[in-house]
């Protein structure tokens, strides 16, 4: 399925646009889709230090325009992206400070790297670095960037889930709910490598459906109805089952493979596999992405990489690699040489993503029954 255009605009493009120029003051601003007549100077503070502004007018603009397309406001623009990095870095310190002195209260030197305040710190931290040193020559092409993939977010958040992604959420929640009964228990049906190696192959899939915490349940929850829009909206709604499910199972086998002697659950191979997938997509298709949008999808990769690395001690990395690479394989198959292959075999498609709905519905119920036997 195709982003809808109107004007030869993609859809998100005509997201939030600004109301008219109105009369009575020469220079102003648009925040939350309120105009505000101000001076010129006052123009310049408010854009540093208000994050709600969307647009801004001066004489020399017909109608309100973006703020960093206007010269005198692209410092300031910068200022407050600066700004925003400094607080990322400082959020990054406090919560890896947290996490020396958990370990230091705790006299337990290991609590430093296995904790989420460390990982997540570590990772705020790396990213204000890296958003800070950017800014250094930020150039109003960049901003332009920004503000269309700002557009394209801010879209992608109001648009509802098919059945399709709808349908793997909703196996995810029972099966977490099941969990639940048993304190997260994940031996019944996780992904226990000796079990795996002695026959049970099932594991490669029910082990895709359960978490070991509800955190590790509420973050892959949420990222799966983040990545399934995208694709549900950007290329095919059957490629979200389809994609999940292959990704998935072979990040359990990569998990199997290199990681052979430690338990794994969670959906985060497939996930992995919807993002190497999208990012396959935003370099072939460039027309139903922002621009820019394959390389912020290479930060993300980037970033999940970081957190792997961070987060070494607790997250299955084996997982995580095998997932991407199938995402990455199944994108360039569909997309190469931009064939259409999706759209040219969109019956054989949809035929796949059913097969993969009633796949996963049938993993969740076996994954339900065994850890229900398992009271």
């Amino acid at each position: 399925m195709n982003i809808e255009t109107t004007s030869q605009h993609p859809e998100w493009e005509l997201v939030g646009q600004a109301p008219a120029k109105p009369a009575g003051s020469d220079y102003g601003y648009v925040a939350k889709g309120r105009t505000v007549g101000v001076t010129r100077d006052e123009l310049i503070q408010a854009v540093q230090d208000n994050q709600a502004i969307t647009h801004v007018w001066t004489p020399d603009t017909a109608q309100p325009v973006l703020p960093f397309t206007v010269p005198f406001l692209l410092d300031s623009v910068r200022k407050k992206l600066r700004k925003q990095a400094r607080n990322a870095m400082l959020i990054g310190i406090a919560l890896v400070l947290l996490a020396f002195v958990i370990a230091i209260l705790f006299h337990n030197w290991s609590l430093v790297y296995r904790n989420l305040f460390f990982v997540f710190g570590a990772i705020s931290l790396t990213e204000g670095i890296w958003q800070y040193a950017r800014l250094r020559d930020y150039t109003p092409e960049e901003a332009t960037s920004d503000a269309s993939t700002a557009r394209f977010a801010g879209w992608i958040e109001t648009r509802g889930v098919s059945g399709y992604t709808f349908t793997i959420a909703g196996c995810i929640v029972v099966v977490a709910l099941t969990q639940a009964l048993s304190n997260f228990s994940v031996e019944a049906a996780g992904l226990v490598k000796p079990a795996v190696r002695n026959g049970q192959i099932w594991r490669l899939f029910t082990a895709m459906l359960m978490h070991a915490s509800f955190m590790h349940f509420w973050m892959n929850f949420f990222a799966l109805l983040t990545l399934g829009k995208i694709v549900e909206r950007t290329v095919q709604r059957a490629c979200v089952p389809l994609v999940f499910i292959l990704t998935g199972a072979l990040g359990s086998v990569f998990s199997v493979v290199l990681y052979p002697n430690v338990t794994s659950v969670g959906a985060s191979g497939g996930l992995m596999g919807l993002l190497g997938f999208i990012t396959v997509a935003a370099y072939f298709e460039k027309t139903k992405y922002p621009p820019r949008y394959f390389r912020l999808m290479i930060q993300a990769i980037i970033s999940v990489g970081l957190l792997g690395l961070f987060g070494f001690a607790f997250i299955d990395n084996a997982g995580h690699f095998g997932g991407l690479v199938g995402g990455l394989l199944l994108g360039w198959f569909c997309f190469r040489r931009n064939e259409q292959w999706i759209t040219r075999n969109e019956k054989l498609v949809k035929f796949g993503g059913a097969a993969a709905l009633v796949a996963l519905m049938s993993t969740a119920a076996f994954a339900v029954y065994r850890l229900l036997n398992s009271l």
